[in-house]
């Protein structure tokens, strides 16, 4: 019977949902397998190791909660506002056009800091003056 029925895809997955629906009939239908075919290991019914996945799973989950819960204690910063220690910096901008004439252009105002957080130099673009 190892070349049978129960050795395909759709059996297997159909002998798991009819399991889902009456516990009892898909144990037996576990055991009928079991003693047909005593090589396959089956994923579905190592207990053991479900087990120890499912520990697994729930300490990263428990850690990934905890992180979360630590980042929502700390006070929420606005990384959009430009802080009061700031250098402003006048530029002219080349636009890449190979016929232009006004290269560069600008001049444009650009907001320079060093981010506390991420210790990384920030730059926002601030405008143009209007030459009129």
């Amino acid at each position: 019977m190892k070349n049978s029925i129960y050795d395909t895809q759709p059996m297997r997955c159909l002998l798991l949902d009819f399991e889902e629906s009456n516990i009892d009939e898909g144990k037996k239908a576990d055991k009928l397998i079991a003693e047909q075919l005593p090589d396959r290991t089956d994923i579905f019914h190592d207990i053991d190791k479900q087990k120890v996945e499912l520990a697994k799973t729930n300490e990263m989950t428990n850690s990934m909660i905890n992180k979360f819960k630590e980042q929502l204690d700390k006070p929420v910063q606005n990384h959009n506002a430009i802080p009061k220690s700031a250098s402003i910096r006048e530029e002219f901008v080349g636009c890449g056009k190979e016929n232009c004439n006004y290269c560069p252009h600008g001049p444009y105002y650009y907001a320079y800091w060093k981010d506390t957080i991420t210790k990384k130099l920030k730059k926002k673009y601030l405008g143009v003056i209007d030459p009129r």
